[in-house]
Order: structure tokens, then C-alpha cells, then sequence
């Protein structure tokens, strides 16, 4: 049984984490009104970066163009079984904006979000 308190929608949007100054490419697996799940495709050297408690930002594009930034805090990582750099994150939103809360009213299965560059 899932004890969540938001429901996850699952979606599959390109996104990038900004952490003291670097900056890690993932996507973002899920979402809801109140946190998100995120794959970290970058190269990690130092997994440390992403311990529970720990503060950072998410950034994506919305389909419409609009740009989100995401105040999170870290509530779990784990680290892929394959061995590989690749991390999975849930993340706690830490006083949604406005505009993530009009998108996620929104968000429908075929929202596309457009890379970050």
C-alpha cells in the first residue's frame, strides 16, 4: 500500500539539479503538488552532493516554455544496482510557486518539456 500524501503522476521531462554551484543533468520520473522523483544521468564523483536533508534547485522548461525553478530538499537517494554514476532522487518541494502549481493543475500525459540549454 502506498502511504503518500500527494499523488505521483508519472512523467518523463528533461530537467537539471543546481547544487553550491554545480550543476547535474537528469529527469524528472515524477511528480506531485508536493515533491518529485529525479534520475541524475550526469557524472557523479561524489555522491555526497545528494544526502538527505540537503538543499537544492531543479529547473525545467514547461512545453509552453515557461522556466521553473524548484526549491527541494533531498528526502532519499539511491544509487542504480547496474553500478553505474546514475543516482535516484525523491525530493520534497519546499514552498511550491505559483506557476509549478498552475502547471501541475494542468499537467495532462501528453506534457513535453523542452531541455534546458
Amino acid at each position: 500500500m502506498d502511504n503518500r500524501f500527494y499523488k505521483r503522476t508519472q512523467v518523463q521531462l528533461n530537467a537539471r539539479i543546481i547544487t553550491e554551484g554545480k550543476e547535474f543533468d537528469g529527469s524528472i520520473e515524477n511528480v506531485s503538488e508536493g515533491g518529485i522523483g529525479y534520475l541524475i544521468n550526469s557524472s557523479i564523483k561524489d555522491s555526497t552532493d545528494f544526502s538527505p536533508r540537503k538543499m537544492i534547485e531543479v529547473d525545467f522548461l514547461t512545453s509552453a516554455g515557461e522556466k521553473i525553478r524548484l526549491e527541494c530538499e533531498i528526502v532519499w537517494f539511491s544509487r542504480s544496482p547496474a553500478g553505474d554514476n546514475e543516482l535516484t532522487l525523491g525530493m520534497k518541494i519546499v514552498n511550491p510557486p505559483p506557476e509549478y502549481k498552475e502547471w501541475m493543475s494542468n499537467l495532462s500525459g501528453n506534457s513535453i518539456i523542452k531541455k534546458i540549454k
